[in-house]
């Protein structure tokens, strides 16, 4: 019976490795240049690119001004979607609320219907993705002094059952890592803090919080959720930079074990976005893929802009 069981869990292995999408494609909503209301063009930057690039997946373009025909269908084609950093309003009414909103909503509609689609958002994104979840469109405080901030994470006690970092599941020396090392920097100025969060009418029920941390004046803020049902995660800080961003002055971690830590949650959301069907076509494969594009080069870092008209 042994042996036979043993046959049994490899086939078993084997065809969940089959089902799983080996193409996957992200999509990151650009987001326009900055809060002028005139036509403008739109920003990714490179680091977010690189980064989900070496978690294993190809990235598309997403403009923030699509109509919701156009958004229906470049979602259809994509495997997960991903909510930048950056200073914008995140005011309801404006463009891109209105994108941002119109797409997390289809992929909590979609994961309901059994079509599973991830979803991750950092800094501005993390802010942007509990804004969305929330009956309360003031949840965001202003003023944190952690700007430039590299801390350790404080997890809390879901962080044991998280799908992200469960300690079943995440290599103890990436723990390690994340609670013992300041290698998250944090760049913001606006977060949401515990009393809010728990104090909201549907967050706490929505997403467990994995970390929080407090600024340079003792004021603590979340730093890291996980959706409880739906597969959403999201970031305070910033994972992308300690392999990808060199400015001078940034006080980044670039040693192996903080890059090693931050890997580990590219490679998660990547292979979630693996179980996603969603397959790319030609047309969006020529046009809005992000091979299609050339970043510019300022300050330690890259950048794409593209046209009003993407």
């Amino acid at each position: 019976m042994r042996p036979f069981f043993s046959v049994l869990v490899a086939l078993v292995l084997v065809q969940a490795a089959l089902a799983l999408n080996l193409r996957p494609v992200i999509g990151i909503l650009a987001k326009p240049a900055s809060d002028d209301p005139t036509p403008q063009t739109s920003v990714i930057s490179a680091s977010y690119v690189k980064w989900l690039e070496a978690g294993g997946a190809r990235i598309l373009v997403i403009p923030y001004d699509a109509t919701h025909d156009r958004l229906d269908s470049i979602f259809s084609q994509i495997n997960g979607i991903f909510f930048t950093g950056g200073g914008l309003s995140l005011d309801v009414g404006t463009t891109y609320w209105e994108t941002a909103n119109y797409l997390f909503q289809k992929a909590i509609q979609a994961t309901n219907n059994g079509d599973y689609f991830p979803l991750f958002g950092t800094c501005m994104g993390f802010q942007l993705l509990n804004i969305l979840a929330s009956t309360n469109h003031s949840i965001l405080s202003f003023g944190f002094d952690s700007y430039n901030l590299p801390l350790p994470l404080e997890f809390t006690p879901e962080t044991a059952t998280s799908r992200m970092l469960g300690k079943a599941t995440t290599p103890a020396d990436v723990l390690t890592t994340l609670s013992t090392k300041p290698v998250t920097i944090n760049w913001h100025h606006y977060g949401i803090t515990p009393d809010d969060f728990y104090n909201d009418r549907v967050l706490p029920g929505f997403y467990r919080v994995l970390a929080t941390n407090a600024d340079t004046q003792g004021r603590r803020f979340i730093s890291m959720v996980e959706g409880r049902k739906y597969p959403v995660y999201g970031l305070q800080w910033h994972a992308e930079r300690n392999q990808y961003e060199w400015g001078t002055g940034e006080k980044l971690d670039h040693s192996v074990e903080a890059v090693r830590a931050v890997e580990w949650v590219v490679n998660y959301f990547v292979q979630d976005c693996r179980q996603s069907g969603h397959q790319l076509g030609a047309d969006l494969e020529k046009t809005l893929l992000i091979y299609n594009f050339a970043p510019t080069y300022s300050d330690g870092s890259l950048t794409y802009s593209f046209p009003a008209s993407l």
